[in-house]
């Protein structure tokens, strides 16, 4: 009954992606193909990739509806989330699910929105088991004890990495904020500028180590610091904190699927450390310290791949509540331009006679939802074997 269930789930979450991925040529105004003059030429195409066959510049006012069922080949649903629909026509048959108040078609936002939806949430995902593997395994390997550094390599370091969050947010230099090369290059970009200014700052340290003060060694509690950390943002009620930031940091998906990412990571830090804990006193890792392995070795390329099994069964859990916190947030500031389930559901609060702009988004979130968290149990119970047995 459960393995039925489980491969509901995958199937559910795999149309999904294939409706996200395809929504620009399932949901679109734009024809797939114009018959024109005894020509064939393709819209659609030259949009998404620019190149093909599109209407010569002197017919680009042609009015695609008047040229006749048989000379177009529209999408299966042929509206834009964001243009509104006032035409009278036989057009208005084919809103599947109906218009909200600004004449937008439902089931057009709905596809869309599973875009939206999944982008954020497995992209947030990303970035926290990122973070939760690095800093969970500095945490569990390293201790308190174990990472000892100079005065001057700490002092630089620090003021490398408040260096890089000021060039990163505070500065227009190849940041987010200027750059326009896509969320995801900006993204590695951003990390590329955070990085370098800790690790030139610790590359220059040998000028401070003609002094004695500086050139004594401590021992950096890597453990305590993170574990304290962990602790801090555990205060801060997680739908707050993400509204706080997004009320400094411009909108948009990327930002918002960075600042989930970052406000998400600590449950897979905290798993990751108690794996570390274990890990790190097993044989295998003290062979390799005897065999003379550096610790960032032992850590990356050995502890860090043994200890991914348990993380895996809390990653559609944190798709799940990715998802959730997007939605929830597009409910709250109830933005207009803005293509999600959440920005669905609150149109309807002001238009309650509508009812299919609150059961049409609710049950995609909800079925989204419960497929993810059966995907985070499948994994929980293949990777604990205490488990399966469990009704």
């Amino acid at each position: 009954m459960k393995k039925g269930i489980y491969r509901w789930a995958l199937g559910w979450i795999g149309i999904c992606a294939v409706v996200s991925i395809l929504a620009p040529i399932i949901a679109t105004q734009t024809p797939w193909r114009i018959i024109y003059n005894n020509q064939n030429y393709y819209p659609l195409v030259y949009d998404l990739t620019g190149w093909g066959k599109v209407i010569p510049d002197a017919s680009l006012q042609l009015d695609w509806q008047q040229l006749g069922k048989e000379n177009l080949w529209m999408a299966p649903i042929p509206f834009d989330p964001t243009r509104p629909d006032h035409s009278e026509s036989e057009a208005n048959s084919k809103h599947w699910l109906g218009k909200d108040e600004a004449g937008r078609d439902i089931a057009s936002q709905l596809i869309h929105g599973t875009r939206t939806a999944l982008g954020i949430g497995i992209g947030a995902c990303l970035i926290s088991v990122f973070l939760g593997l690095i800093l969970g395994g500095l945490a569990g390997y390293l201790g308190d004890t174990v990472w000892i550094a100079s005065r001057a390599q700490l002092l630089l370091g620090i003021f490398g990495i408040f260096l890089g969050i000021f060039y990163v947010f505070f500065t227009p230099f190849l940041t987010l904020l200027e750059f326009h090369g896509g969320w995801i290059l900006n993204g590695f970009l951003s990390v590329g500028i955070f990085s370098i200014f800790p690790i030139l700052g610790i590359k220059f340290v040998n000028v401070f180590h003609y002094f004695p003060f500086w050139k004594k060694t401590i021992h950096i509690p890597m453990d305590f610091i993170i574990s304290r950390l962990i602790e801090i943002k555990h205060a801060f009620p997680t739908l707050f904190l993400v509204l706080a930031i997004m009320a400094i940091i411009p909108g948009g998906e990327g930002w918002l699927a960075i600042i989930l990412g970052i406000t998400g990571w600590t449950p897979f830090a905290r798993l990751i450390r108690a794996e570390m804990l274990q890990i790190k006193t097993l044989d295998y890792m003290t062979a390799g310290k005897a065999l003379g392995y550096s610790p960032g070795r032992l850590l990356f390329k050995h502890a860090i791949p043994n200890a991914l099994g348990p993380v895996w069964s809390m990653v559609g859990f944190s798709i799940a509540g990715a998802i959730l916190a997007e939605s929830a947030l597009s409910f709250i500031r109830d933005d207009p331009d803005q293509i999600s389930w959440g920005a669905i559901l609150a149109s309807a609060r002001h238009h309650p006679e509508a009812w299919g702009l609150a059961v049409w988004p609710g049950l995609a979130l909800f079925f989204t939802l419960y497929a993810f968290q059966l995907l985070g149990e499948a994994a929980r119970n293949k990777w604990n074997p205490r488990m399966r047995n469990i009704p």
